[in-house]
């Protein structure tokens, strides 16, 4: 079978080894300089606990190195059309995070206790926040976990500061979900958001206080959208059909109800490194491109057996009709994962 994607339209996510957080502003004007890469540093000096910061760059991230009291990181690229977006996020304790930054840093969300350094040079994420905007969600008094969504229209970060709201400083939730401009997760605290773009829709279910850029709002004067673009919605039912249009069969084949010029299948596949312990990428198949790949009234899908590698599952599927999508992601990716998860890779020789 001839691959349906070309080489500039990928997406890819690897997991590393080493020390990132997870910080806290918008980062504008740090970029490389012709074709020389910016030499970011994280740093946390906080010895009795776990720092966490995230970052996007439009652009890539060359390389990641560690060092001290460093826990985990993640570096993921998505490449469309040539042009490329990276998320950097990750979670630091005595020690530092370097990264060779091509391209500009466009919002950095990090706990307190984060200090970034640009080619030698401290760099304030106050300062450097620029146009982006603060989304709180103030929970304490709720009595119990507070759900919440929120669509935006540019991109988010889970950030530890909270732009001028009458709260105590957040700290970053890894629980909470980030896909693209939209957010969601629970909170029985404070969890706080910078984000591009304008707040679109919000949702909370719970008693709760909601903060726009330090003032604070009604989130149902903002609306609840319409949840087409929230791959996690509408999945919850045990095995039931997503949104209108899109089922879940297995971890490797989709159901499709009604006519589509096209359907995009995020897949993540799972590999063994003796370097790096286990690497996830994540690729894109597309049926539709074909005259004999027709989408209308039932179409089920399946994605051919090792088409990327041995190991690896659907975890998301995009019908598209010209302007229109319809989205879903797959309520058993979780347990999905866990059956690709391969062998320990031992040492490398």
């Amino acid at each position: 079978m001839t691959h349906p994607m070309n080489d500039s339209s990928f997406y890819r996510r690897r997991f590393l080894a080493g020390g990132v957080a997870l910080l806290g502003a918008t980062l504008t004007g740090v970029q490389a300089r012709g074709d020389e890469a910016t030499r970011l540093v994280v740093r946390s000096d906080a010895a009795e606990r776990v720092n966490r910061y995230e970052f996007l760059v439009d652009g890539t991230v060359g390389r990641a190195v560690s060092s001290g009291g460093s826990a985990e990181q993640q570096v993921s690229t998505v490449s469309k059309n040539g042009t490329s977006v990276t998320r950097v996020a990750g979670a630091i304790g005595n020690g530092t995070a370097e990264f060779a930054v091509e391209g500009e840093v466009r919002l950095f969300g990090a706990d307190r206790g984060i200090t970034v350094l640009a080619d030698g040079s401290r760099v304030s994420p106050a300062e450097l926040s620029g146009d982006a905007r603060y989304l709180v969600v103030d929970a304490r008094d709720a009595g119990s976990a507070v759900t919440y969504r929120a669509e935006t229209t540019g991109r988010v970060v889970r950030t530890g500061t909270v732009g001028g709201a009458p709260v105590p400083a957040a700290r970053i939730d890894p629980g909470a979900r980030v896909d693209g401009g939209t957010v969601r997760g629970s909170v029985d605290g404070v969890v706080a958001f910078l984000f591009t773009g304008d707040l679109a829709a919000l949702r909370v279910d719970g008693d709760a206080t909601v903060y726009l850029d330090g003032e604070r709002i009604d989130p149902e004067s903002v609306g609840e959208g319409t949840g087409t673009d929230d791959r996690g919605s509408g999945n919850d039912g045990g095995g039931a059909a997503g949104p209108p249009g899109i089922r879940f069969v297995d971890c490797t084949t989709v159901e499709v109800r009604g006519s589509y010029e096209e359907v995009l299948l995020e897949v993540l596949t799972a590999q063994a490194d003796c370097a790096l312990g286990t690497v996830y990428n994540e690729e894109e198949y597309v049926y539709g491109l074909r005259d004999d790949q027709v989408v209308e009234g039932t179409t089920r899908i399946r994605l051919p057996p090792n088409y990327f590698a041995e190991r690896q599952i659907v975890e998301a599927a995009v019908a598209i009709d010209g302007d229109d999508q319809l989205s879903a992601r797959n309520p058993h990716a979780d347990a999905c994962r866990a059956g690709i998860e391969p062998d320990d890779p031992g040492q490398c020789d």
